[in-house]
């Protein structure tokens, strides 16, 4: 679950498992929620299975999910309409942690095949891998939250400056 922006939207996700959701692995939905008084607002649902992460997009106009190897998007203002998908990791992977850039022109995705992933959100293009950096465990991804091995190259520094990350000497 997360909050959006401005912290008065809550995202939750409930998985349902009747009969025939239990063979497919269930049908995800993220439920969107009113803080202040507590509203529940809408859902969001997805065919894709086990949805693990749910992020707003900086200014609240746009949802991504991690949906095992698959990263799902939303438009708040069209919420009846399907997800954008964006596809890039194996089929063995598990994305496990997904954010905006800032300006929610990129989006970073972490999986359990030990990559970060990278697409060009306004041409829903994949752009660039991170892969098997002094073996590199990625747990969660974060535009403004990385760290590094003081020990480091030059050339992974430039990359991954390219990623957004600041303050690297």
């Amino acid at each position: 679950m997360c909050y959006s922006p401005d912290e008065q939207r809550i995202l939750f996700i409930r998985q349902e498992t009747g009969a025939e959701e239990s063979e497919r692995g269930g049908t995800n939905i993220i439920e969107e929620w009113q803080r202040d008084p507590w509203t529940y607002l809408r859902e969001y649902k997805s065919t894709y299975p086990q949805i693990s992460s749910v992020r707003y997009s900086s200014d609240g106009a746009k949802i991504l999910a991690a949906s095992q190897n698959h990263i799902l998007e939303w438009n708040t203002a069209a919420h009846d309409a399907p997800p954008r998908v964006y596809q890039g990791f194996p089929p063995f992977a598990q994305v496990t942690s997904i954010d905006y850039s800032a300006d929610g022109t990129r989006i970073l995705a972490g999986g359990t095949d030990n990559t970060m992933r990278e697409w060009d959100a306004n041409i829903e293009e994949y752009q660039n891998t991170i892969e098997d950096i002094f073996g590199l465990f990625i747990q969660g991804v974060n535009f403004s939250n990385i760290q590094f091995d003081p020990e480091i190259s030059d050339e992974e520094k430039k990359l991954l400056r390219r990623f957004g990350v600041r303050n690297l000497k």
